[in-house]
Parts: C-alpha cells; structure tokens; sequence
C-alpha cells in the first residue's frame, strides 16, 4: 500500500539528469520542469518512494525511486531520472 510520507509547500525542481538509455526524443520534456514550483508530495511503497508536484497549473508525477533528503535538498533517483528539488522558504518565490 501506498502511503503519504511528507509534504512540502514551496518546492523548486532545480535540475533533472538523465541516467538511463531512453531516447533523448522521449526524454527531453523533463528538462522544460526546471524552475517549476509547488508543493511536494512524497510517497512511499516498499522501499520505493514516489513524487508528485502540484503547481498552479499542473501536476507531475514521477516514477518510483530512491529519494535521499539532505538539508533542503531531496533527490530521487527513478529508473530514468534523478530529479533534484530544493525546499525554499515561505517567503522565497
């Protein structure tokens, strides 16, 4: 079962590197995510750890991963894609 670890209110995609050998055509969108921001959820099944980020005018999940939380830096790794978010402060913009 699926189960909400934690949430961030003022999250910023800061880069998106690709890790696998997909096809740099059905790749490419992920790069037009950097400098999005919203709120994180962070989910949690088994040992894999999911992320959807709502912004104003979207939401956007990822696929499932490994996720490292280091001071204001969260980093998941998914089978294509290491996505890193930066968690601002609420008066950040």
């Amino acid at each position: 079962m699926t189960k909400l670890l934690k949430s961030y209110t003022n999250v910023k995609i800061i880069s998106v590197k690709k890790i696998s050998d997909m096809a740099d055509a059905d790749w490419d969108w992920r790069k037009d995510l950097v400098g999005q921001t919203g709120t994180l959820y962070l989910y949690k099944r088994a040992q894999l750890y999911r992320a959807i980020l709502d912004t104003e005018t979207h939401y956007f999940y990822t696929g499932r991963g490994l996720l490292e939380i280091e001071n204001e830096l969260i980093t998941l790794r998914t089978h294509n894609t290491e996505y890193k978010y930066m968690i601002l402060n609420e008066e950040a913009n």
